[in-house]
């Protein structure tokens, strides 16, 4: 695990062997774990919600929230997104609210605009 990370509600959560960025933050029914030896890898600031399941050579990049219930197989995820749905046909905008300061409380702007939480 990073050295800084945050879980929430842990009952049901599998982390398994991954690549964890700092500031990796997972809800309760989370699964992370490997497919075929292949194993995901998560960017700072990576959110998983409630029930995401992240597996195989997945790479999450920085500042990403998997969305309830999600499940991403082997995909690559852009960085400042968020991600819904099932691979092979998930749904991938680009993130429009700045979490992190609620979590972190030395993380209180968003790097893209240096502004705070709109």
């Amino acid at each position: 695990m990073p050295e800084i990370f945050l879980w929430i509600h842990t009952v049901g959560t599998m982390l398994g062997k991954a690549d964890y960025g700092e500031r990796f933050v997972c809800y309760q029914n989370v699964t992370v774990g490997t497919d075929r030896g292949e194993r995901p890898s998560f960017g700072t600031g990576t959110i998983l919600f409630a029930g995401a399941k992240v597996v195989g050579g997945s790479v999450i990049g920085e500042r990403t929230c998997v969305s309830l219930n999600s499940v991403v197989i082997g995909e690559r995820i852009a960085a400042d997104t968020i991600v819904a749905g099932r691979s092979p046909e998930l749904l991938v905008k680009p993130r429009r609210r700045w979490l992190y300061g609620d979590y972190f409380a030395d993380e209180p702007v968003d790097p893209r605009t240096r502004a705070g939480t709109p």
